[in-house]
């Protein structure tokens, strides 16, 4: 440890400086346990990927995006970035879900 940062390092034998003051997740196990339920399955649901019957490819027929769906050209994929947005979309409230009831540190 060099001399001149000893506030940093706490002194040899100092344990409390490197512990967390509550180890482990603030958050409550059954919020999280909520939240990867649902990530697994919108997960499963998009990545299933039948051509003519998948979960996406219904969506965007439906909203007449049925063309940009098949796009694949010009450096465009539109199925990709219609998973990724799915994905960011169920993600954002898996993760509001798993914040539920949770603590501050």
């Amino acid at each position: 440890m060099p001399a001149s940062l000893p506030h940093l390092y706490g002194h040899a034998g100092d344990r409390r400086r490197t512990r967390s003051p509550r180890p482990g997740h603030p958050g409550h196990p059954g919020a999280a346990a909520a939240a990867l339920a649902l990530s697994l399955g919108t997960h499963y649901i998009a990545d299933r990927r039948v051509p003519g019957e998948g979960v996406l490819e219904k969506i965007a027929t439906k909203t007449g995006k049925g063309g940009f769906y098949k796009l694949a050209d010009f450096g465009i994929n539109g199925a990709f970035h219609l998973d990724s947005a799915w994905h960011h979309g169920w993600e954002t409230v898996a993760a509001l879900i798993a914040t539920t009831k949770a603590t501050s540190r």
